[in-house]
């Protein structure tokens, strides 16, 4: 690659979450996929429509760590950043962005979408399931330009968003109605996640390139952990190495 190539990508992905217990979960358990509730409405011809439905997935950012600033404020300031090699040694894809329902591409998945929720309001399930299920594991894929979360407005596409889908065939584990979610838009029943423990994502020291904590008093927290836990103080100074705090990512980069 030519020396004075400007990259907007990285060559690490990115897995941020809001605490520090997840983050301890991850190195105990591997990074789990949880259950969200996706919204296809962008894909409607109606702007009445509704069309909400759940998959497992765990997602991550390509963003280089110098842009790294918004994205950790929305999604948590503790993360552990991967190769973007076991990424894709484990199945993990990027998204694709849909912008302008007048593209060809998107009139092509608004015949998707409508194939899969009729205007009549009829539910995936009522479609054979050769075609519903392949038809959902395309939609997983899939995400809006630009949109509202948690009240904001957000330019999802500056998100770099890279997804992760556990490989199944058995049809609870691709997709759940919006019925069996709650207004805060999580699953009203844990045990759907806890069965997909499974589906963990593992990771060898050599596949980590960054473990970011919020700051030096959370480095401090987490090095007891590593010494004392048995399955990292052996190699814990490995994992030191690769700490960043958030502080420093405002300050440096």
């Amino acid at each position: 690659m030519n020396t004075h190539e400007i990259k907007l990508s990285s060559n690490t992905l990115i897995k941020c979450v809001k605490h520090y217990d997840h983050l301890l979960s991850i190195f105990n358990d591997g990074i789990l996929p949880r259950w969200n509730l996706e919204d296809f409405s962008f894909l409607s011809d109606s702007n009445k429509d509704s069309l909400r439905m759940g998959f497992p997935m765990v997602c991550f950012s390509d963003i280089p760590l110098s842009k790294l600033k918004d994205h950790y404020e929305e999604y948590g300031e503790y993360a552990i950043g991967l190769t973007k090699e076991w990424g894709m040694k484990n199945g993990i894809n990027p998204v694709m962005y849909l912008s302008s329902k007048d593209s060809l591409v998107n009139k092509y998945y608004i015949k998707m979408i409508n194939s899969i929720f009729s205007k009549s309001g009829t539910h995936p399930l009522e479609y054979k399931k050769f075609e519903r299920i392949n038809l959902i594991k395309g939609l997983r894929y899939l995400k809006p330009y630009q949109g509202s979360q948690n009240g904001k407005d957000r330019l999802f596409y500056d998100e770099k968003e890279w997804r992760y889908m556990p490989d199944t065939e058995n049809e609870s584990e691709i997709f759940c109605p919006e019925s069996l979610f709650d207004n805060s838009n999580r699953l009203i029943s844990e045990k759907k996640n806890k069965v997909l423990k499974k589906y963990a994502l593992n990771f060898e020291l050599e596949d980590i390139k960054y473990v970011i904590l919020p700051n030096d008093l959370e480095v401090e927290k987490f090095y007891t952990y590593l010494k004392s836990d048995r399955k990292y103080k052996a190699n814990y100074v490995k994992i030191i190495r690769k700490i960043i705090t958030a502080e420093e990512i405002k300050v440096d980069f």
